[in-house]
C-alpha cells in the first residue's frame, strides 16, 4: 500500500478550509510540498502529472510533492480542508494510503480546530499535534455495520 510513512518524521506546514464556487478549476503549479486535500462536500477535480484525479465528498487524497497539479476540467463546487506538508512515502505495511475515506461527522470539529490554529497563529506544536491526530484517525479503519451471525 502506497502512502504517508508514519514511522518517520512528519512536518506540517500550513492548513486552510477552501471553498470552490460552481465551475472553478483547480489552480495549475508545480508544488514541492505534500498535500492532504479532505473533501466534505462536493467534488474536486485535478490532474497529477497529467493523470485526473477526482475527489468526492468524504474522500481524502494526498497530492505528492513535486508533481506538476492543473485543473482541465471544472470542480463540482468542493468544500474541503488542505494541508501541506513534508513526509517520505512509502510501500511498507502501516503507511498511511493516499487516497482513502472519511466519516466527516467524526472528523469535522479537528478539521475546524486545524483551520483555526493555522490561521490564527497557534503555536507550532499544538498545530502539529492536531495535524498527527488527524493523520492517525484517517489511518483509523471505520467499523462496518454488519452483524454476525
Amino acid at each position: 500500500m502506497y502512502g504517508i510513512d508514519l514511522n518517520r518524521p512528519i512536518l506540517y506546514e500550513f492548513a486552510s478550509l477552501r471553498f470552490f464556487e460552481k465551475k472553478e478549476h483547480h489552480i495549475e503549479r508545480f508544488c514541492s510540498v505534500n498535500v492532504l486535500l479532505m473533501v466534505y462536500q462536493g467534488i474536486l477535480r485535478f490532474s497529477e502529472n497529467g493523470k485526473q484525479v477526482e475527489v468526492r465528498a468524504g474522500e481524502y487524497y494526498i497530492q505528492r510533492k513535486n508533481c506538476y497539479q492543473a485543473g482541465e476540467l471544472a470542480s463540482d463546487a468542493p468544500h474541503y480542508l488542505f494541508v501541506h506538508f513534508d513526509g517520505e512515502w512509502s510501500d511498507q505495511p502501516g503507511a498511511l494510503p493516499y487516497r482513502g475515506s472519511f466519516d466527516y461527522s467524526t472528523l469535522s470539529e479537528l478539521m475546524l480546530q486545524i483551520n483555526m490554529a493555522s490561521h490564527q497563529k497557534y503555536m507550532y506544536a499544538e498545530q502539529q499535534y492536531l495535524f498527527h491526530k488527524l493523520l492517525l484517525s484517517l489511518r483509523q479503519k471505520v467499523p462496518s455495520n454488519t452483524l454476525a451471525d
